[in-house]
């Protein structure tokens, strides 16, 4: 791996992208074209592979530098400073949650000598940018994996070179209390202790199995039947509840 030339320090390239992108600015603002001038300079720098550690040969720049740098470029010009700042995100969070895998290792490195811009596709129709959950999921597709997501927005999408996409590992793949995705982490001194006790039943059951919530029989506002007696809720009546249960008052927001 053969690193871009870095020079003394991460200020030294933002002031000179600031300069460039605050000569551009007004057509950028007129235009309401992506910044791609003051980028140019950044990626050529090195300056997208600032946040990646020295142990892959990136520069390792502390986070409140990082910080300034995207005061600095939005100061000159929003559009390069927001561009900026959401590529370090995305960056950030390879190195913070991923450095540890040798796929995730070998793309940070090739990052310092290959300087692409990433973009984050999180928003997706259905649950918005909740991180935790997506209806997208990676599927096999012969020898490669296919994916498809339904993404309202991707920001500065055609100009860059890699996506942060989120998606759940498999199409049936759902993270629940026994993988430890969701817990009751404190009960009040108050609650009695039976109840206490119910909830320690319950949270045991949720993880090995043994009780279900969404469990028939169950009837919807119009007194139709959705779930037969016994019968368990599966991931794809999960995904598409659009009724109220009996007894619920109201409609529907789309039914309004």
């Amino acid at each position: 791996m053969s690193a871009l030339p870095t020079p003394p320090s991460l200020a030294d390239d933002i002031h000179v992208a600031a300069a460039e992108a605050r000569a551009h600015v007004a057509a950028v603002d007129r235009d309401g074209r992506f910044p791609r001038e003051a980028l140019d300079l950044l990626r050529t720098s090195g300056a997208l592979a600032a946040l990646v550690p020295r142990s892959l040969g990136g520069p390792e720049v502390p986070p409140a530098e990082i910080a300034a740098a995207c005061y600095e470029l939005a100061r000159a010009c929003p559009a390069t400073g927001m561009v900026f700042a959401m590529h370090q995100i995305q960056v950030g969070c390879l190195v913070d949650r991923c450095a540890s895998e040798p796929f995730f290792r070998r793309y940070l490195s090739e990052l310092v000598s290959r300087p692409a811009l990433i973009a984050s596709a999180t928003s997706e129709v259905g649950v918005g940018g909740d991180l935790r959950r997506s209806i997208c999921a990676v599927e096999p597709d012969g020898d490669g994996v296919r994916l498809e997501k339904a993404g309202p927005t991707l920001s500065y999408g055609a100009h860059a070179d890699d996506y942060l996409i989120t998606a759940r590992r498999a199409e049936k793949f759902w993270d629940r209390v026994k993988q430890g995705a969701i817990d009751v982490v404190s009960v009040s001194d108050k609650v009695p202790a039976a109840v206490k006790d119910k909830l320690a039943t319950v949270k045991h059951g949720l993880a090995d199995g043994s009780f279900a919530i969404w469990k028939g029989p169950i009837v919807d506002q119009a007194g139709k039947e959705v779930l037969a007696a016994s019968q368990v809720a599966d991931d794809k009546f999960l995904l598409g509840i659009n009724f109220y249960v009996k007894g619920v008052q109201g409609k529907l927001p789309s039914a309004q």
